[in-house]
């Protein structure tokens, strides 16, 4: 009976909030439900209009303790769009996503050795397909370097290959096939002061074009030429006003003798 009264007593107290909320503008609540050892089970989350935002739920077992929060898509709170498993110490270890129809449309699980997803998992329309991709990051977790995707027989499909230059901007973006064989290439380099200077293409068998760029005393992108096959096909001129907008033309060489 005590328990029930500690219940009602914090419902009571959330619904005190809404109405104070709406006269002094508070800037959002939590309410909780709690087990009667006094250990938080759910907890409601709202905005500061009183509206119901998501639930965090957790779970304890004798090995076992997680959080799920719970964001919804709709106002009556029917469909997930999201949830949010989190451990103890409050790190991800899973977040699934969720489809317009309220079904799974995939997964992500993380290892806490970055803020991003070591695994991502496809569905469709709630299925699991078997396909996946597995991330790979740099020591600080925060660039991607290596991407394998694998098939639903947990076959390689592809993989992905980035590297960075010392300011952390991407120099080399390498796809190959189950084999090792290159399927395409992408190179970047850049000149003195950082900006992009030139983007090489490659196919399987070799280069397929590039762009380059030039620039202003202010660092501003002037003019990019576009390349195929060696020769110049289209080029973009870039032009700037006083509050450093850009406005930009299209040019096709072949239109202009």
């Amino acid at each position: 009976m005590k328990n029930k009264k500690v219940k009602i007593i914090i419902i009571v107290a959330a619904v005190l909030l809404v109405v104070a909320g709406a006269v002094v503008g508070i800037v959002g609540y939590n309410a909780g439900w709690f087990s009667p050892k006094d250990e938080i089970t759910s907890k409601v989350i709202y905005d500061e209009t009183g509206t119901y935002v998501e639930r965090e739920e957790f779970y304890k077992g004798e090995e076992l303790q997680y959080s799920v929060d719970k964001g919804y898509s709709d106002l009556e709170k029917t469909k997930l769009s999201r949830e949010t498993y989190k451990t103890p110490d409050d790190k991800i270890t899973k977040i699934v996503h969720y489809n317009e129809g309220g079904k799974i449309s995939s997964v992500d699980e993380y290892n806490g050795k970055s803020p991003q997803p070591a695994i991502h998992r496809e569905y469709v329309d709630g299925v699991e397909t078997g396909r996946y991709f597995a991330y790979e990051y740099s020591e600080d977790g925060l660039r991607l370097l290596n991407t394998v995707e694998y098939d639903a027989n947990g076959e390689i499909v592809k993989k992905v290959k980035r590297e960075y230059n010392a300011d952390e901007k991407i120099t080399l973006y390498l796809e190959t096939g189950k084999e090792g064989n290159q399927i395409a290439k992408t190179v970047y380099e850049y000149n003195a002061a950082g900006n992009e200077s030139k983007v090489t293409f490659y196919d399987g068998e070799g280069v397929t074009g590039y762009v380059d760029y030039e620039y202003n005393k202010d660092g501003q992108r002037t003019r990019m030429n576009e390349y195929v096959n060696g020769e110049l096909v289209s080029y973009r001129t870039y032009t700037y006003d006083k509050d450093g907008n850009a406005q930009q033309e299209i040019h096709y060489p072949s239109e202009e003798n």
